[in-house]
């Protein structure tokens, strides 16, 4: 049986590098791969250099007539994928992948059962827009990864994510009002339903770096992270807003343990309570200091 992976993408504007990525998304060892692309209203050439390759490889192309920004665009994706697989796969539209991408994903996949939610992550070299090596991302430094844990910031990128078909009939489902990005709700999706999560930390990828990314990563931008840490307690709450999605989209599939410690935090400002209780609370921590401190603040001034 051969193995199958639909890969996700949202293009936008990518003229410089999506050919690139996406010979190397059809480059990969021991798996049969489809691409499913939702263009989100691109007004360069990408939608004409896609057209070009789906005569040499299996691309379906949606163009999209509304921009929904990468975090939306992502999931409308997902849902429109005319392909059904074991396993699906993000991409972005300006890396390169490596040939054994999939294959380890699938290999990793398989150890679980299938009847349950199941999601591999990787880490990555991180690169110049020449595809020098800058430095590869060390996923160990997050330890493990918990529904709480990702609620206060933590998530691997999405452009490693591979998961099985339970997964993304529950995200499909969904309707969240906000999400942070595309990966955080699948992350959260997975964390919600107790399903299964490998972080595996060899580079499955080069992450390219340049003047357009949606979302960067770099190992001199501490001081950037903390400031983006910062800002988001006060802009709008999103923290909150992105429990409060988790809760009302899954609270009826979840354990009891994942309920009351969702509650717990949407409902810590108008319970005292619950706030300190918070404070206290051992499973609302991550391996990073930094993030710790800010959300024992944030919740101690109300502006989680």
């Amino acid at each position: 049986m051969a193995k199958e992976v639909a890969v996700i993408m949202s293009s936008y504007n990518g003229e410089m590098f999506i050919e690139e990525q996406i010979r190397s998304i059809f480059n990969q060892d021991n798996v049969e791969v489809k691409l499913f692309i939702r263009d989100d209203g691109s007004t360069d050439s990408t939608i004409e250099i896609i057209k070009n390759l789906q005569t040499s490889f299996p691309i379906e192309l949606l163009i999209g007539e509304t921009n929904l920004k990468p975090a939306f665009s992502f999931l409308e994706a997902l849902k429109h994928c005319p392909f059904e697989a074991e396993y699906y796969s993000y991409a972005d539209q300006d890396d390169i992948w490596f040939p054994q991408k999939l294959n380890s994903a699938y290999e990793k996949l398989n150890q679980f059962p299938r009847d349950k939610p199941n999601l591999y992550c990787s880490t990555y070299d991180v690169v110049d827009k020449n595809l020098d090596l800058i430095f590869t991302r060390d996923l160990s430094i997050y330890k493990e990864m918990t529904l709480q844990s990702t609620l206060l910031g933590i998530c691997p990128s999405g452009c490693t994510m591979v998961f099985n078909d339970v997964l993304k009939s529950e995200i499909v489902k969904s309707d969240p009002s906000y999400i942070r990005m595309h990966d955080f709700w699948t992350l959260l999706t997975a964390q919600a339903l107790d399903g299964n999560i490998y972080i595996d930390n060899r580079p499955s990828m080069s992450y390219r770096q340049h003047e357009t990314n949606t979302v960067g990563f770099s190992d001199r931008t501490r001081i950037k992270d903390l400031k983006r840490l910062l800002d988001s307690a006060g802009r709008n709450n999103e923290r909150l807003r992105q429990a409060q999605c988790v809760y009302d989209d899954y609270h009826k599939k979840m354990s009891y343990e994942n309920n009351q410690s969702l509650q717990k935090l949407i409902g810590y400002k108008s319970n005292l309570k619950d706030r300190f209780s918070l404070l206290a609370d051992k499973n609302y921590k991550t391996a990073i200091s930094k993030t710790n401190l800010l959300f024992k603040a944030s919740i101690l001034l109300g502006i989680f």
